[in-house]
């Protein structure tokens, strides 16, 4: 990593760079695993707001255990372009192996092309025009909980306030801890 940034230094600024000669600074696929699952939560969010039969007994259906974006979209009913589309593909490639792996996982794997800015657009275009999916949201809350949200591009839903949240982060940590209770 050190040689591959000592070489990307050396470059102008806004000259081509080729990632084959420092592989180990193309972030892109960090970026599309992390974007990618912000974007199938969203899309799985979408899909069990609209069909709450999704979830049964508090665990999703089957057809929601995939991290396939296209197909989550298709599901949403969500209109793709060809250019979301696209990058749809990359985050579920990313997701799946190519943002947690340095090669393919099957030998018929392709890695997703290198990253730019244009995948930076892409994702928040996509972000905003899913979030504005949700019903009963208002980025606008005045209640404290709607500051913190507004100021990570997020969206709040009507009827939680401070405590809801807390519980919600109090039972996350009790699982994380193995069922202990946390004391609050």
């Amino acid at each position: 990593m050190r040689e591959d940034l000592a070489r990307l230094s050396g470059a102008a600024v806004g000259s081509t760079i080729d990632l084959k000669q420092a592989p180990n600074a193309n972030l892109g696929g960090v970026f599309w695993l992390n974007a990618g699952l912000a974007l199938e939560n969203l899309l799985k969010g979408i899909i069990v707001q609209d069909d709450p039969a999704s979830v049964v007994n508090g665990t999703i259906t089957n057809p929601l255990k995939t991290h396939n974006l296209l197909r989550l979209a298709t599901r949403a009913s969500v209109p793709l372009d060809p250019v979301e589309g696209f990058f749809l593909w990359v985050g579920t490639e990313c997701v799946k192996w190519a943002g947690r792996y340095p090669c393919s996982t099957s030998p018929d794997e392709s890695a997703p092309p290198v990253f730019s800015e244009a995948d930076v657009m892409a994702y928040r275009g996509l972000f905003s025009r899913l979030s504005g999916r949700f019903t009963g949201c208002d980025s606008n809350s005045t209640d404290g909980t709607g500051m913190a949200a507004r100021a990570a591009g997020a969206r709040v839903v009507r009827g939680m306030d401070a405590a809801d949240i807390a519980g919600a982060r109090n039972r996350g940590l009790d699982e994380a801890r193995g069922g202990r209770m946390s004391g609050g």
